[in-house]
Protein backbone atom coordinates (compact mmCIF):
# COMPACT_ATOMS: atom_id res chain seq x y z
CA UNK A 1 0.00 0.00 0.00
CA UNK A 2 1.49 3.36 -1.04
CA UNK A 3 1.00 6.00 1.67
CA UNK A 4 2.09 9.65 1.63
CA UNK A 5 2.49 11.80 4.74
CA UNK A 6 0.82 15.14 3.88
CA UNK A 7 1.17 17.16 7.08
CA UNK A 8 0.93 17.36 10.85
CA UNK A 9 -1.38 20.00 12.33
CA UNK A 10 -0.44 20.90 15.91
CA UNK A 11 -3.17 22.02 18.30
CA UNK A 12 -3.03 25.27 20.20
CA UNK A 13 -3.38 25.00 23.96
CA UNK A 14 -6.97 26.30 23.74
CA UNK A 15 -7.86 23.47 21.35
CA UNK A 16 -6.33 20.81 23.56
CA UNK A 17 -8.97 19.66 26.02
CA UNK A 18 -6.82 16.63 26.74
CA UNK A 19 -3.24 17.90 27.25
CA UNK A 20 -1.82 14.65 25.86
CA UNK A 21 -3.21 15.28 22.36
CA UNK A 22 -0.57 17.11 20.31
CA UNK A 23 -2.47 17.47 17.05
CA UNK A 24 -3.61 15.53 14.02
CA UNK A 25 -2.00 13.97 10.95
CA UNK A 26 -3.15 14.02 7.35
CA UNK A 27 -2.14 11.13 5.09
CA UNK A 28 -2.96 10.15 1.53
CA UNK A 29 -3.38 6.51 0.45
CA UNK A 30 -2.65 6.38 -3.25
CA UNK A 31 -3.99 2.84 -3.79
CA UNK A 32 -7.48 3.94 -2.74
CA UNK A 33 -7.21 7.61 -3.82
CA UNK A 34 -8.12 8.39 -0.21
CA UNK A 35 -7.31 11.30 2.12
CA UNK A 36 -7.43 10.51 5.82
CA UNK A 37 -7.41 13.52 8.11
CA UNK A 38 -7.79 13.76 11.85
CA UNK A 39 -5.47 10.93 12.90
CA UNK A 40 -4.81 11.91 16.50
CA UNK A 41 -1.21 12.17 17.72
CA UNK A 42 -1.03 11.54 21.46
CA UNK A 43 1.96 11.68 23.79
CA UNK A 44 2.76 8.35 25.38
CA UNK A 45 5.74 7.86 27.69
CA UNK A 46 8.65 9.19 25.59
CA UNK A 47 6.98 8.90 22.19
CA UNK A 48 3.69 9.09 20.32
CA UNK A 49 0.72 6.86 19.68
CA UNK A 50 -1.73 7.32 16.84
CA UNK A 51 -5.51 6.91 16.81
CA UNK A 52 -7.70 6.84 13.74
CA UNK A 53 -10.57 9.37 13.63
CA UNK A 54 -13.55 8.23 15.69
CA UNK A 55 -16.75 9.50 17.21
CA UNK A 56 -19.17 8.72 19.99
CA UNK A 57 -22.89 8.01 19.92
CA UNK A 58 -25.38 7.06 22.61
CA UNK A 59 -26.80 3.60 21.98
CA UNK A 60 -30.61 4.02 22.05
CA UNK A 61 -31.15 0.56 23.55
CA UNK A 62 -28.52 0.49 26.29
CA UNK A 63 -28.25 4.28 26.80
CA UNK A 64 -24.47 3.94 26.96
CA UNK A 65 -21.81 5.86 25.07
CA UNK A 66 -20.52 3.85 22.10
CA UNK A 67 -17.18 4.48 20.38
CA UNK A 68 -17.16 4.00 16.59
CA UNK A 69 -14.46 4.58 13.95
CA UNK A 70 -15.05 6.88 10.98
CA UNK A 71 -12.76 4.70 8.85
CA UNK A 72 -12.41 0.97 9.18
CA UNK A 73 -10.47 -1.62 7.17
CA UNK A 74 -11.78 -5.17 7.09
CA UNK A 75 -8.21 -6.31 6.47
CA UNK A 76 -6.43 -5.49 9.75
CA UNK A 77 -3.04 -5.83 8.06
CA UNK A 78 -3.78 -2.71 5.98
CA UNK A 79 -4.62 -0.76 9.12
CA UNK A 80 -1.40 -1.98 10.69
CA UNK A 81 0.47 -0.79 7.56
CA UNK A 82 -0.89 2.72 8.19
CA UNK A 83 0.20 2.72 11.83
CA UNK A 84 3.63 1.34 10.88
CA UNK A 85 3.97 4.12 8.28
CA UNK A 86 3.05 6.79 10.86
CA UNK A 87 5.48 5.33 13.37
CA UNK A 88 8.30 5.43 10.79
CA UNK A 89 7.48 9.09 10.03
CA UNK A 90 7.24 10.27 13.64
CA UNK A 91 10.40 12.36 13.09
CA UNK A 92 8.38 14.71 10.85
CA UNK A 93 6.01 15.34 13.75
CA UNK A 94 8.84 15.78 16.25
CA UNK A 95 10.65 18.21 13.93
CA UNK A 96 7.52 20.32 13.52
CA UNK A 97 6.98 20.38 17.30
CA UNK A 98 10.65 21.37 17.80
CA UNK A 99 10.30 24.13 15.19
CA UNK A 100 7.26 25.49 17.01
CA UNK A 101 9.15 25.39 20.30
CA UNK A 102 12.14 27.24 18.77
CA UNK A 103 9.93 29.92 17.20
CA UNK A 104 8.13 30.54 20.51
CA UNK A 105 11.51 30.97 22.24
CA UNK A 106 12.80 33.35 19.54
CA UNK A 107 9.58 35.38 19.78
CA UNK A 108 10.27 35.98 23.46
CA UNK A 109 7.59 33.61 24.72
CA UNK A 110 8.31 31.40 27.67
CA UNK A 111 9.55 28.00 26.52
CA UNK A 112 7.43 26.35 29.22
CA UNK A 113 4.20 27.85 27.86
CA UNK A 114 4.00 25.15 25.13
CA UNK A 115 1.94 27.51 22.98
CA UNK A 116 1.62 26.41 19.37
CA UNK A 117 1.01 28.71 16.39
CA UNK A 118 -2.41 28.71 14.74
CA UNK A 119 -3.39 25.49 13.06
CA UNK A 120 -2.62 25.33 9.35
CA UNK A 121 -5.69 24.80 7.22
CA UNK A 122 -5.29 23.85 3.60
CA UNK A 123 -7.94 24.98 1.12
CA UNK A 124 -9.64 22.07 -0.56
CA UNK A 125 -10.74 22.10 -4.16
CA UNK A 126 -14.49 22.03 -4.66
CA UNK A 127 -15.19 18.55 -5.81
CA UNK A 128 -18.36 18.08 -7.79
CA UNK A 129 -20.16 14.78 -7.54
CA UNK A 130 -21.97 15.52 -10.81
CA UNK A 131 -20.25 14.88 -14.11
Amino acid sequence: MKIEFVDFYPFQNEERKNKKILGTCHIYIEDFDMDIRGIRVITHKKGFIFKMPYGFQIDPCTKTLVHFPFISFTNRAKLQDIFDFLFKNRDIIQNKLNEIQRSSISNGKCSNSNTNPPRIVQKQKNISTHR
